[in-house]
């Protein structure tokens, strides 16, 4: 049979297969995520507290989390981006076997992981001249699929791999204190070990 069809239905038939694949690896957006996991050396788990921007530590001890360093982080793991699929020549160890990383998180009924192996033998760190942001690449794999692909890991100080590495002291809240100083409506001042001095109030 002969069908007549349209030249751009004809050229969607041919497409390769690198041009079908979604290069996109975490989907889950900051807003959607309730806990967080980070696998490496050490184990760390946080939740984002129920009905509240907070983020808290359940290991490796229950401690405060930095909102803002922990949704930098989400935000910086939703960026990463497969950047080549690779059908010959796997490493020896799969990521999936023994992950150098194991990053899981959790949303509204959903889970994902990237599980991220040893780096690529052949790559040597390269540094992009506009943001000289300098990167590793890293065999990789999404827990429950097969496919395997490397990933360009930011290193450095400060930087994702920083943070995956010691996720303990990065996420943690640094603030004594830590409220919203649009909310506060007075201040008291006292001294606990001079009862004879006055309590000072500020009220706004």
């Amino acid at each position: 049979r002969i069908h007549v069809v349209s030249r751009a239905l004809a050229d969607s038939l041919a497409l390769p297969i690198d041009q079908l694949r979604a290069d996109s690896l975490i989907t889950i957006p900051v807003f959607e995520a309730r806990t967080l996991r980070i696998q490496s050396t050490t184990r760390v788990a946080l939740h984002r507290e129920p009905a509240s921007p907070r983020w808290t530590f359940d290991t490796p001890i229950v401690a405060r989390a930095s909102k803002d360093d922990t949704e930098r982080a989400l935000n910086e793991l939703g960026a990463l981006r497969a950047k080549t699929f690779v059908t010959d020549t796997p490493p020896a160890t799969l990521p999936s076997a023994a992950p150098t990383y194991r990053i899981t998180i959790e949303g509204n009924n959903r889970r994902e992981t990237l599980l991220l192996g040893t780096p690529v033998p052949t790559a040597t760190p390269t540094t992009t001249t506009a943001a000289k942001i300098t990167t590793i690449d890293y065999y990789a794999q999404i827990e429950g699929r097969t496919a395997l692909f490397t990933v360009a890991l930011p290193t450095g100080p400060q930087s994702l791999k920083d943070t995956l590495d010691q996720a303990q002291e990065r996420l943690r809240e640094k603030r004594v204190l830590d409220f919203d100083p649009t909310a506060v409506t007075a201040i008291s001042l006292r001294a606990p070990n001079a009862p004879g001095q006055p309590t000072l109030t500020l009220q706004r």
